[in-house]
């Protein structure tokens, strides 16, 4: 790739054109399949049928190129200690970027969805969160290895971001290097240290006291990080405390609009926060595929009103009739989808950041002294050749 002068301080939005040679395209997949090897070792079956899925839909799209240059820029970052986030927005929800070592978060667990984060028919964007340390150094990088693109053709992009707490979080790794637990996000000593409210310091969840009736959230496991990260503004504050009331009386048995939308919201005891539920639910009751629930699911917060979404409603309560669901339950249905369009959030974004704060909760139960030094950036050890 033709390398070009840039302003580093401003070069933080990489464009590119949708087109694509066949070398990168035959490079693109053989990067996967290195990624999937390293990440899986031996591949379940379904795990394989995902990331083929995927493969197939971005060259379709012609768009190798965009996740060269990300998994380039991530393995240089990293090549030169420079910490990297674990992804962001909808960029999670793909197995590809997982392979690629662009994001760290396996999606299938969590149940991201990757039509989310990709659709052909949309423009593709993947934001890296960079330490804000070697922020330039990755900048200097990238502007040597990839030229902006002429004006009209960009068709997808990359973006990245300094954060400074990914500079915060490395150095507690090298200050307590055996932390092998805080990747299986259940260690005891966390979530008893969230359960005594003793979030001051920790991205995120040191709100916690700002958005409930109640005293405090209490954070019982990570899907509880992960909820209250989606949900924890003003707007969403009724929810949050119905989802904090719930969960300690749910009943699996427990009644739902109908049998197609109880497993998808059992996790959420029977509520309905993330864009993720709404194409699976799309997918389960209308029998829509992935890729038409997240255009579908697009379109509901795009066209709230009017003619379009009457057009869409119709088509989704008469696919769920044919699909052997009442008129009745298929109209509810409907209405609770849209009932909070505003307020949704991806849950591959909250799952993301989730992460982080349950690294940073992790260092304060492990190592209290040392995190208070380096959030409050008064870290003498940090200074030295300790290190």
């Amino acid at each position: 790739m033709k390398a070009v002068q840039a302003d580093i301080t401003t070069f933080n939005n990489i464009e590119f054109a949708r087109r694509q040679s066949k070398k990168e395209a035959d490079t693109f997949v053989d990067l996967v399949g290195k990624g999937m090897s390293e990440r899986y070792g031996q591949i379940p079956d379904a795990v394989m049928a995902q990331a083929n899925r995927e493969i197939e839909t971005i060259l379709s799209s012609n768009c190798a190129s965009l996740f060269i240059a990300a998994h380039d820029i991530v393995a240089f970052a990293k090549e030169n200690n420079i910490p990297v986030g674990p992804g962001r927005g909808s960029a999670p929800a793909s197995l590809v970027n997982y392979a690629l070592g662009i994001t760290n978060i396996d999606p299938l667990p969590f149940g991201l969805v990757f039509e989310l984060f990709f659709a052909p028919e949309h423009e593709v964007s993947i934001t890296l969160d960079i330490g804000s340390a070697g922020q330039s150094q990755v900048l200097r990088h990238a502007a040597e290895q990839y030229a902006p693109i002429a004006e009209g053709e960009r068709a997808f992009s990359l973006k990245l971001l300094a954060w400074d707490i990914l500079d915060k979080l490395q150095l507690m790794q090298e200050i307590l290097p055996e932390t092998k637990a805080i990747d299986r996000l259940a260690d005891p000593n966390t979530f008893a240290l969230l359960k005594q409210g003793n979030t001051e310091g920790i991205m995120m969840l040191e709100w916690n006291t700002s958005f409930l009736p109640s005293p405090r959230f209490e954070f019982n496991n990570f899907d509880d990080i992960a909820v209250f990260i989606a949900l924890a503004t003003p707007a969403n504050r009724e929810v949050l405390a119905e989802y904090d009331k719930r969960r300690n009386s749910w009943r699996e048995d427990k009644v739902a609009l109908h049998p197609c939308t109880a497993n998808i919201l059992k996790d959420t005891y029977g509520l309905l926060l993330f864009l993720e539920q709404i194409v699976k639910i799309l997918n389960e009751c209308s029998g829509f595929g992935l890729s038409e629930g997240a255009s579908v699911c697009r379109s509901i917060f795009s066209n709230k009103n009017g003619k379009m979404e009457k057009e869409r409603k119709n088509s989704f309560v008469e696919a769920c009739i044919n699909n052997g669901i009442p008129r009745k339950e298929s109209h509810a249905i409907w209405a609770m989808m849209v009932s909070r369009t505003p307020y949704y959030r991806l849950k591959s974004h909250a799952v993301a950041y989730g992460i982080l704060a349950y690294q940073m909760a992790y260092f304060k139960a492990h190592a209290p002294k040392y995190f208070h030094e380096i959030t409050t950036d008064n870290c003498e050890m940090c200074e030295s050749s300790q290190l």
